[in-house]
């Protein structure tokens, strides 16, 4: 599955959440359609956007120590 059709995936999702809200409440629709793969690949698919900036956060942090490791041992230290 593409990242399009997942993208697509999630959006009508979102779209019947609101829908569903609207409604009373209720199962969704859209996801009562999906395979089980196709469940497990979108969770697998949010999971990994709802942890977008834990990260993007882990990320920076290695960079900063990897520079103050750098400073310490007086290598020159690229600009960001």
């Amino acid at each position: 599955m593409s990242s399009d059709t997942v993208n697509d995936l999630i959006r009508s999702q979102e779209k019947n959440d609101v829908d569903s809200d609207n409604n009373g409440g209720g199962h969704n629709g859209n996801t009562e359609n999906l395979s089980k793969n196709q469940r497990k690949k979108l969770m697998r698919h949010q999971k990994w956007e709802e942890e977008r900036n834990l990260r993007k956060q882990k990320r920076k942090e290695k960079r900063q120590k990897r520079s103050l490791k750098r400073q310490a041992h007086g290598e020159e230290v690229r600009p960001s």
